[in-house]
Order: C-alpha cells, then structure tokens, then sequence
C-alpha cells in the first residue's frame, strides 16, 4: 500500500512535466499494488486517456511483443523473465535485460526496450531503441505508429533549438515609455498582470503585444494572410522593462526596435539575459500567434484561423525542413525510400483527428502531391481492442458485428475520440436492439455523442434535436429512470448555446423536478459542477476535504430565474425560500453558500458518515450517494 502511495505521486508528477506514457503506466501500477484503493489512481488515468488535448499517439496503450519465434531456450528463458519485470513494474530491471538481448539480435528486444524506456520516463532513450527496431523489421503500420510515437517524444535536437529569452533593461523613464507605446500601431495593449504569475505577492506590470505589422483597427475586414502576427510582448514594470521572444531573429529586430523608439527611456547598455524556455525550430515555424481585430466575433475568429492554418498546412509544410526526416523537407523526404516511416508517421501527426467531419486541410490532396497513398483501410474482422487509437477513425463502425461495434463504442469512448464516437453512435441508434440492454450501450450516451458531435460543429438546434430524438426513442420501462439525464442533456446543450436568461428559468424547473432520489441527486451536482455552477472548496474544519461552494449557482438563480410570489408574500422558486438549492438539503436547511452533506438530507445517509467521522487521508470531493 505504501508503494501504491508512492508510484501514484510519481504518476502525478509525472503528469505535470507532460510525460504522459509513464504517468499512466505509473498510475496503473499503483492501481495493481493496491486494488483495495484502485479508484484514487483511476480517476487521473480516464482524465489523461480522455484528454482531447494529447495525442492519440501518447496515450494509446502500448504492449510488449510476447517471446518471439525461434529463440533457443536460454535466451526464452531471459527474454519471459524480462516479461515477468516489466509485469511487475520493475522497468529498469527489465529495460537492462532487454538491452543484452537486444544485442544477440533480437529486433522485439528492442521494441520492448523502448516502451520499458518509455514507461521510465526517459525518452531520449526511449527514441534510439525503437528507431533501433523499426529499421529492422519495415514499414508496417505498427512502426509508423511507433515513429510518431518518437516524433512526438524525441528531445528537440541541438539544430533545430531555438531559445526563447528574455532580454532585461532599467526602467529610466516609465510615463514617457509608455506614453511611446500608447502611440505605437505594432505595440498593443493586453493589459495588467503579475510579473510572476505564480506568486500571489508578486507586483502587476503593463503587458505589450509586439506585432510583425500594424494592428488593425476595430471593425476592418481582414483576410487570410492580412493579420497581423505577435512577434513577442514586452513587461513594463515600475523599475524594468523586459523583452521576450525567441531567439531566431525576432529577438534581434525587436530588440532593435523598441531602442529605436525607447530613446533614454532605458539605458543604451547591453541588456541582462535570461533564459526561459526553448521550442523546435520547425514547430514555430508551423505555428503563428495572430491578433485579431477588436469585435471579432468567435466565429469569424474561428474562420479566420482556420484558413491561416489551412494554408500553412497546404502551401508552406511540405517545403520546411523536418527534424524527423534528417533535415530533409517532406518534398525532398519523398523521394528517399529510407525515410517514407517518418514521413508517413509525420502525416498522421498533422492529420490529427477533429470533432465531427471537419479538416482543416486537404489532406489527400497533400499526400497525393508527395506521392503517399493514404494509410491502408483496417480489416473489420481485426480485433477493435487491438487497433491503434489514432487509427479508430480508419476502422468502418457499419462493417462490424453488433459485439464489435460495442466494443468500438466503448473504446472511442474511453479515449476521448470525438469522431469515431459520433460514427459509432449513427450506426447504434440504428440498431436499438444494442441499448439499454446488459453487455450494450447507454442510449443516453449514444445520442449524447450525436448531441455533442453537432455542438461542437456550432449546430445547436440539432443538438436539440437529437435530444428529442433520443427521449422520444426511449422505452417505457426506461423513460422514467432516463428522464433525469436528458433534462440534464438538455440543459448542458442550451448553457452552452443560449443566453442565461434562456436556460436558467428551466434549470430552475428542473432542479425542482429532480430534487429526490440518490442517482438524480448524483447527476444533477456533477453537471452543476461541470457548468461551474457548484466549486469545490477547502473544508477550513477538516483538511483533505471539499466543499461545494453554490454561490455561482445562487446568483444565476437569483439574476435570471422565475419570481414566483408565494402564500407568505416571498419571492423565490416554487414555494421555498429564495435560498440556493443544493441536491439532497431540505428547506431550511444551514446555507450561506457552502454545503456539504453533513446538513440534514432526505433518503441515503451522507457518504461522510457522522459529523465525529474522521477525515480520510486523501482529498474528495463530497458527492451524495457516494
């Protein structure tokens, strides 16, 4: 248990510095170490394999390659102990004897010293055994998979650095510099911050976007091409004033711009330096920072980007030198047969995968201007639970037997995957055998992903459809016990898509509706809290546990929900008091804002136990029934 404690920090930590292969091998370690506590582990697990945010490529769950065909006893023996270690978590151990085997040529060796490398959190020499094993074995699919697995963990090699600095003057003149950049049209405002973000004493200083052109004004039409980009910013605090960009000739022009402008508002001195961070050469290269016009509404915001990446995609990637492809660009690496892995695996990096059916480019038109063919299509007999998660997209949900596209369903589903989701969930809704039935599918779920897949695309009537596709669908036996999660459903679809003064009056109906029963109680508070209508809070009494702090609840309530006049002359909703409803209190019950499930409840006791029930050692949140 002990060790369990520990491996979970590690996991943790690990997390944080982006190492997400090893923290989730770390975190199901701790699960195996201690089943009795697995949940604490398992929470941090689905959040990272659901992450949108991470690539496919990170968070797939890599295997080792059993014992191969055609070893002699001893080195079976040593290659199944080596097995045994990596079950066990002992990596290390298994890492050293996968690395001597490696030497007696045995190309599996090396995959599996890689992932053990990999699971260690060291990537650099995670990257030099499986390009070790990739160059023995050809250019299946697995290895492409695993080469976009190097690109992404691979070190940022020495040519392709580029520092991102901060260059640091005395502030002479303050009111006379910044007057000088209120007249600026490349300099632009972005407001007060700390100088530390993550000190809460430290001092607020002025914040300057620099620009590569004129900011346009509020209101201009702008195109593609047309906007202007943020080079770097500039601080100015009440005795400094700092310059920060990366160091690959923006750092040099900006530096020579603001002395042009800055005159004696800051010494004509060297400035002092200060390293910050670093990012790859080539990835800035793919990546710009535009600043919009002011009053540019998201979707034109949204139009806009996506054009600019579109053409940086279409017209400008295929001619940069690639880390990857030995400095070569994809143009030049298409004709070099020893380099098609890494230019296979680095399009499937830029073909990453998006909500519903939109790209951002033409990707096959690309690929047919290199002379790549597409990936190939995956077999629908193939095992759902074997294929890769980057790859889900390519597998047909229509092609596959009812248990398989369960299994596919629940797959894209663990993993965050948005468009396989929603292609599964087409093909489900026309098999309504597949719902609501053991060893099936959520119809909630399945219909909550059509409802999803058309907000994201910006189409909220039908999401509102679907909605009312789904409750029309039910069943009667489960009509009742499903009510609860459409109105939930529904009312997510419309905090997100409608004014307040829209939605809140009918959340208000419902939490009158749904104010009874241990799951509505459950249901209701999560989607509150994922509204950010309900926060969790530190208990000043009792450490390690959370409050739920209703004030954000209390106010939208209190702003936007119906008067309704009661028999006592008091305004509030339906006959109670104007207090903030919290799931499982009765009325008049202690407020105030925080409530926990030590208040007098209806129906199950609090998960907390009894006010003298001592506090856990680990941090929860207090959800009722649980």
């Amino acid at each position: 248990r002990a060790l369990s404690a520990v491996t979970e920090e590690i996991g943790s930590v690990l997390a944080e510095i982006d190492a997400v292969p090893a923290a989730v091998a770390h975190l199901r370690l701790s699960d195996r170490l201690d089943p009795e506590d697995a949940d604490a582990a398992t929470e941090p697990i689905r959040q990272i394999e659901g992450s949108a945010e991470v690539s496919p490529w990170l968070r797939n769950p890599y295997r080792l390659s059993p014992v191969p065909e055609g070893l002699d006893d001893a080195r079976r023996v040593r290659f199944q102990q080596a097995l045994d270690w990596a079950d066990q978590g002992l990596w290390a151990s298994a890492a050293a004897a996968f690395d001597t085997l490696s030497a007696e040529s045995t190309p599996e060796s090396d995959r599996n010293l890689g992932l053990c490398r990999l699971w260690l959190a060291d990537h650099e020499g995670a990257v030099e055994a499986l390009r070790r094993y990739t160059s023995w074995v050809g250019a299946s699919t697995d290895n492409v998979d695993l080469e976009a697995l190097c690109q992404l963990i691979e070190p940022i090699r020495e040519g392709d650095r580029v520092d991102l600095v901060q260059w640091i003057w005395p502030l002479r003149n303050r009111e006379r510099l910044i007057k000088i950049l209120s007249e600026e049209p490349r300099a632009v405002a972005a407001g007060r911050q700390p100088l530390d973000p993550g000190d809460p004493a430290s001092p607020e200083v002025e914040v300057y976007h620099l620009l590569d052109k004129p900011a346009a004004e509020a209101g201009a039409a702008v195109e593609s091409g047309t906007l202007p980009v943020i080079q770097g910013r500039l601080v100015v605090g009440q005795e400094i004033v700092v310059l920060e960009a990366f160091d690959d000739g923006r750092l040099d022009r900006l530096s020579e711009w603001l002395k042009a402008r800055a005159g004696d508002s800051i010494p004509p001195a060297h400035p002092r330096s200060k390293l910050v961070g670093s990012a790859s050469r080539h990835m800035l290269s793919m990546r710009a920072e535009w600043l919009l016009p002011p009053g540019t509404t998201e979707s034109q915001a949204e139009a806009l980007t996506r054009g600019e990446t579109r053409k940086m995609i279409e017209e400008v990637w295929a001619t940069l030198p690639h880390p990857a492809l030995n400095g070569r660009t994809p143009e030049q690496a298409a004709k070099e047969p020893g380099l098609l892995v890494p230019l296979r695996a680095s399009l499937l990096l830029l073909e990453r995968d998006l909500p519903g059916d939109t790209k951002l480019a033409d990707y096959s038109k690309l690929r047919e201007s290199l002379g790549v063919p597409e990936e190939p299509p995956i077999d629908p007999a193939t095992d759902v639970n074997a294929v890769h998660i980057g790859r889900l997209h390519q597998l047909d949900p229509a092609a596959l037997n009812d248990e398989a596209l369960v299994t596919y369903f629940a797959r894209a589903n663990r993993f965050g995957l948005t468009r396989p989701i929603a292609r599964a969930a087409r093909v489900l809704i026309e098999r309504p055998a597949l719902l609501d039935v053991p060893g099936g599918v959520s119809r909630v779920l399945a219909y909550s992903a059509l409802t999803n897949e058309a907000l994201n695309e910006r189409r909220s009537a039908e999401a509102l459809e679907w909605i009312e596709r789904g409750r029309k669908s039910d069943t009667v036996a489960r009509r009742g016990a499903n009510a609860v999660h459409w109105d939930l459903l529904e009312l997510r679809t419309r905090a997100i898509s409608e004014p307040p003064e829209s939605w809140v009056p009918m959340m208000a109906a419902m939490l009158e509706r749904h104010r009874d029963g241990e799951e509505s109680q459950r249901a209701v508070l999560l989607t509150l809290v994922r509204l950010g209508l309900v926060r969790g809070v530190p208990n000043p009494d009792r450490p390690g546990e959370i409050l739920l702090d209703t004030r954000p609840l209390q106010t939208v309530l209190a702003k936007y929900g119906p008067r309704i006049t009661t028999a006592t002359g008091e305004l509030g909703i339906s006959a109670t008091k104007p207090q903030v409803w919290t799931p499982g209190s009765e009325p008049g019950a202690p407020s105030g804002g925080l409530w926990t499930p030590g208040q007098p409840m209806p129906g199950p006791a609090s998960p907390t136990g009894s006010p003298s029930s001592p506090p856990s050692d680990k941090p929860r949140l207090i959800i009722p029934g649980r």
